[in-house]
């Protein structure tokens, strides 16, 4: 997911994702949400903390070699 870059800062991510996660827990009966940011995506990773999840992983893309976290919530 992502938010365009107009409407970042705005204070609203917290909202879109717990929308995103209440899609998968209806849609897909998730009991689990994996999400994956860029490592120097640090807002983003501290809403998703808030959240409730926690990093589980990091891992460099191929190629590029840029750096990303994986993180993990019960929804």
């Amino acid at each position: 997911m992502g938010i365009r870059t107009d409407l970042t800062g705005l204070r609203h991510g917290k909202q879109y994702a717990q929308a995103v996660i209440k899609f998968g827990a209806t849609r897909y009966k998730a009991q689990f949400c994996r999400v994956t940011i860029a490592q120097f995506n640090k807002r983003a990773q501290r809403m998703w903390q808030k959240l409730g999840f926690e990093q589980v992983e990091e891992f460099a893309k191929t190629g590029s070699g840029e750096k990303f976290v994986m993180m993990i919530g019960a929804v």
